[in-house]
């Protein structure tokens, strides 16, 4: 699953070692938007939701935050 490829890829530091902190942040953000992604879909009255994206961007005068955007489709199985 989606999870999977993320937990697989990894994040690395500018030595090539892994930045378990970015890692971190970036997990809870993720599993935040896709919870509350799945949250309106239930909303909606929809049982699944699929074609999931996932972006994720810095934003801020120094780029000290993180917006995550996750979308798809809601549908009824």
């Amino acid at each position: 699953g989606l999870g999977d490829v993320y937990k697989r890829q990894g994040m690395r530091d500018f030595f090539g070692g892994r930045s378990k902190s970015y890692e971190s942040v970036l997990r809870e953000a993720k599993d935040t938007a896709m919870r509350e992604m799945a949250e309106r879909a239930q909303q909606m009255g929809c049982n699944a939701v699929v074609g999931i994206d996932i972006d994720y961007e810095t934003v801020g005068q120094s780029g000290s935050m993180l917006m995550v955007t996750c979308s798809g489709t809601g549908v009824v199985l």
